[in-house]
């Protein structure tokens, strides 16, 4: 992936980098819980008024079709 550079030299430029890690929040839960690695697995954000909705999904559950 290509790195933008500024076009100034100047040190005072702001940078703005976005990460994108896919499916932190699946890799954080297997870190916390190591007997869900290599199951499939989905993490679930709960918010009272609107249900829950999947924010992340691993690899071995995408193979059996789920999706977020």
């Amino acid at each position: 992936m290509p790195v933008a550079r500024p076009e100034s030299s100047d040190s005072r430029t702001r940078v703005i980098a976005h990460v994108d890690m896919d499916c932190f929040y699946v890799q954080v839960e297997q870190r916390k819980q190591p007997e869900l690695r290599g199951l499939p697995t989905a993490v679930v954000q709960y918010n009272e008024w609107k249900g829950g909705a999947l924010i992340a999904v691993s690899y071995e559950a995408r193979k059996l079709g789920v999706s977020r």
